[in-house]
């Protein structure tokens, strides 16, 4: 699998065999999907792409992972986007929360991954925007979570709603520690919102998130 991510971000066009029969062949994105790569080596992968580079990467779940773990019991809703929270779901499933995801268009690899891991989310059109149903929907799942986490995904005037719902989160935690202005494409409207939540904790590493959602989901600590 590392081979793969290697040949994801060197190689212009790739070619997928299995037992000598071609099973893709296309552009790494075209290619490397969670479907291609269960067919072809037997195991469930999640594909993410680096959101300044635009380089795909891939994790394989482990089938013999348990499925009880230090999340068990605890709901998390992710908003993320633009394959920011790729990852973050993988890691979170495995460790045994149970994961939710905001509005995610087709075409993302967060969505990709959401569907491959089971993982419910906000079914929307890419670049269409949030209409009302969707709007509450996402507020649906983020009411119904122990906690919130909201990735380094950018923001603009579609997916700015996000952010709004973001407020009706029992608790919220960032999955970043970069500054937010960057990722703001609206004009300041979503820094705005952004200021308005009240964030319980931030972390800079993803296991060090993991181990700590825990406890700061259901109010027994906090890290700031």
């Amino acid at each position: 699998i590392h081979a793969l991510s290697l040949a994801a971000r060197f190689c212009d066009r790739l070619v997928l065999l299995n037992g000598g029969v071609v099973i893709a062949e296309g552009t790494p994105a075209e290619v490397l999907t969670p479907e291609n790569i269960e067919t072809a080596f037997g195991v469930r992968a999640v594909v993410s792409s680096d959101p300044g580079s635009g380089a795909l990467s891939l994790s394989v779940m482990d089938p013999g992972a348990p499925a009880i773990g230090v999340g068990a019991g605890t709901r998390v809703h992710v908003v993320c986007g633009g394959g920011t929270g790729a990852r973050l779901m993988y890691r979170l499933s495995e460790a045994g929360f149970t994961v939710t995801a905001g509005p995610l268009g087709n075409g993302d690899t967060d969505r990709a991954a959401a569907d491959s891991l089971g993982v419910e989310y906000v079914p929307v059109q890419a670049f269409g925007g949030l209409d009302d149903a969707s709007h509450q929907e996402h507020l649906r799942l983020i009411k119904e979570c122990d906690i919130a986490i909201l990735s380094d995904v950018a923001f603009g005037t579609g997916n700015v709603r996000s952010l709004e719902a973001l407020a009706e989160a029992p608790r919220t935690a960032l999955a970043t520690l970069d500054p937010f202005a960057g990722r703001d494409f609206t004009d300041g409207e979503a820094t705005r919102l952004f200021e308005r939540l009240s964030p319980v904790a931030a972390w800079s590493e993803l296991e060090a998130l993991v181990t700590g959602l825990p406890g700061v989901a259901h109010g027994q600590q906090e890290n700031n």
